[in-house]
Parts: C-alpha cells; structure tokens; sequence
C-alpha cells in the first residue's frame, strides 16, 4: 500500500483512496465521500466492521499508517486513529462496511442477498 500511494504522489495526484478486493457492496458513493473528506484531511478510513478498514485514503502521505501494526485484529483501526491523533494528522472516517473475511460475511452482504445466481452456485458446492 504504502508504495502505491507514494507513485501516486509522485505521479501528481493530490487526493488517493485504495479500497479492498473483499467488499463487494462497496458504492461509488462511499469512494467519492473518501475523496471528499479528503479536501479538508490528511487521512481518511473507511471503517470495517471487523476493527480494520476498507478503504484508506491520503491528501498528504505518512508512511507511519503502515509501520507496525496489528494487521488482521480488531484493533487495528483503533491504533492507527490514536497514531493520527498524537501526531496531529487531521482525519476523517466514513461509514462503517462489512468486508468479506468469511463465509457467513459473505452470506451476510447485500451482494450475496441479492445474487440469486451466486446463491445457487454455493448451494450446490455445498451439497
């Protein structure tokens, strides 16, 4: 992450969000509210609902968002705010989304809700 946001940069680009692979009833909406909070803050988060985040966003890059943290638990967003915080870098957070981490996330979303079709092939490999 932190080499993609910084080729952005240098790339010109002033405001950069990434999002994950596994959130599939992400809108265009919630990516374009990531790069508006973004034009009066340094960082944005859109939370997960499993302590992480889907998407984190840069109008100014500190690298120090991806040193040493506690990836894949449930206080990973927490410890990144609290960083943030202490060393003074404005940021915004988003709404709160269900990422897909495991079979019952997915059944959970709305992707999954309303794909009839994607119902029927699990329910076959089940079977």
């Amino acid at each position: 992450m932190s080499h993609a946001f910084k080729q952005g940069f240098e790339d010109g680009y002033d405001r950069i969000v990434l999002i994950g692979s596994d959130l599939p009833d992400i809108t265009e909406s919630q990516i374009n509210a990531g790069l508006q909070a973004l034009k009066s803050n340094e960082v944005v988060f859109g939370p997960a609902e499993d302590g992480g985040y889907y998407l984190v966003g840069f109008s100014k890059f500190h690298d120090f968002v991806f040193q040493n943290k506690p990836w894949s638990q449930d206080n990973l967003l927490e410890e990144t705010l609290n960083e943030l915080k202490e060393n003074r870098v404005s940021f915004s957070t988003l709404e709160t989304l269900n990422d897909i981490d495991t079979f019952e996330d997915l059944i959970a979303s709305k992707f999954y809700q309303s794909n009839t079709e994607l119902q029927e092939k699990l329910k076959q490999l089940h079977d």
